[in-house]
């Protein structure tokens, strides 16, 4: 189907995706293998009696099904028990989350510079780096809306049998935080005492592209760095995605207990759970925040390969989305949308 075709066939699925007892999970426009000038919508569906995701994906197109891509899982990162260790100096890829919860780990997406202010800067996701309860009645609740202290590594981590430490030593704390159906994210301030290092710990990625922040392209390959599954790679299946997720925050943004995030990009499965908050790059670009992952419960049979693959999907904010969302205190009562001065990798 042409692209107009495929973007109102998204609108649909979004619309039913948005009510409340919808069972997708997700949609995506995506482009036929050998034709990248045909579009499909790809969508799954949630399997209410196992409590996961169905073990199959529907590709429509034009009302009929089609034909599957094989997964790329990509290369995991040999020592990535490392990352899940303390690091200093500080760097990007590595175990983080806010210092309440205690049984939690997320990554350090990102470190950065802006104008006018001289501690640095990192980034990860809101549900990493905002306490909120995850048991009990009263779970989903916001435990502080307070600026929150930031450890690394995390709470979880920190009780690893491979890892332990003396005290917890907080590294920052939170300024700005979002969970909106479009970006989940926050950003912290290291604070003065710590210091970081340019790069990424034990990753591929080396440099960037004048330092910029790209939209994505579809079909471009992709990196990311996580605490648990390191260094992999993947290709971007879709720049035009939408996501359902349970709200952790429903009790104060008011968005329902779940909220569907659109404007996404999905790629091939690249991540797993303590990855959230990794920063996607394609051709040494900064294009994406890791926020979300969908493992399918059974192998998938490809259509004419005679053979089954374990596939998935990775969902990611883009970042020209995240930082044109953050605003930032100033120090006199105002915030200010940020001049970024450069990034530390």
């Amino acid at each position: 189907m042409k692209l107009f075709e495929a973007r109102a066939r998204l609108k649909k699925c979004i619309e039913i995706m948005d009510k409340g007892n919808s069972l997708m999970s997700y949609v995506a426009i995506v482009t036929e293998p050998g034709n990248v000038e045909n579009y499909w919508v790809e969508f799954g569906t949630e399997n209410k009696k196992m409590g996961n995701y169905t073990d199959k994906i529907r590709l429509e197109l034009n009302g009929t099904k089609g034909n599957k891509t094989k997964n790329n899982y990509g290369n995991l990162l040999s020592s990535h028990q490392k990352l899940k260790e303390c690091v200093r100096p500080i760097r990007a890829g590595t175990s983080i989350c806010e210092n309440v919860s205690i049984c939690k780990s997320g990554t350090l997406g990102i470190l950065f510079k802006l104008e006018g202010y001289d501690s640095p800067f990192g980034i990860s996701n809101m549900h990493v780096l905002s306490s909120y309860l995850s048991t009990g009645e009263n779970r989903n609740i916001l435990i502080t809306n307070e600026h929150q202290e930031i450890i690394q590594p995390s709470s979880s981590d920190r009780t690893d049998l491979f890892y332990t430490i003396d005290k917890e030593v907080p590294i920052g704390q939170t300024v700005w935080e979002t969970f909106n159906g479009l970006v989940d994210a926050a950003v912290f301030q290291i604070y003065e005492n710590e210091s970081c290092s340019v790069g990424i710990f034990n990753s591929e990625i080396n440099d960037l592209n004048n330092n910029q922040i790209k939209e994505p392209k579809l079909n471009r390959g992709c990196q990311k760095a996580g605490r648990t599954t390191g260094f992999t790679q993947a290709k971007i299946l879709s720049v035009e995605a939408a996501i359902r997720i349970e709200n952790p925050f429903h009790k104060i943004n008011g968005l329902g207990k779940y909220v569907v995030f659109t404007d996404q990009i999905m790629t091939e499965n690249m991540a797993a759970s303590g990855d959230s908050g990794s920063v996607l790059f394609s051709e040494k670009h900064v294009v994406g925040l890791t926020f979300a992952d969908i493992d399918f419960d059974s192998n998938i049979s490809i259509s004419g390969s005679g053979t089954t693959h374990t596939c998935g999907r990775t969902f990611h904010n883009k970042m020209t989305n995240v930082f044109s969302s953050v605003v930032l205190p100033n120090g006199k009562g105002d915030f200010l949308k940020p001049k970024f001065k450069n990034f530390l990798i």
